[in-house]
């Protein structure tokens, strides 16, 4: 699932520290529900608020 997680978040550029904790569990959600075969309309990753965020 880690694996999963981290290439998701290369794929948009982002690393895990970016996210809140209930950001990453909406994630594994997500990926789980992809795996099941279920398409995902609105993801986590798709909040524009992510990439503007301020490094704490």
């Amino acid at each position: 699932m880690e694996d999963k997680i981290k290439q998701m978040l290369d794929d948009y550029g982002l690393t895990e520290s970016q996210l809140t904790s209930e950001e990453l569990d909406k994630l594994k959600e997500e990926i789980k529900a992809k795996e099941q075969g279920k398409v995902v309309l609105d993801s986590v990753l798709d909040n524009p608020s992510l990439f503007y965020r301020l490094k704490k």
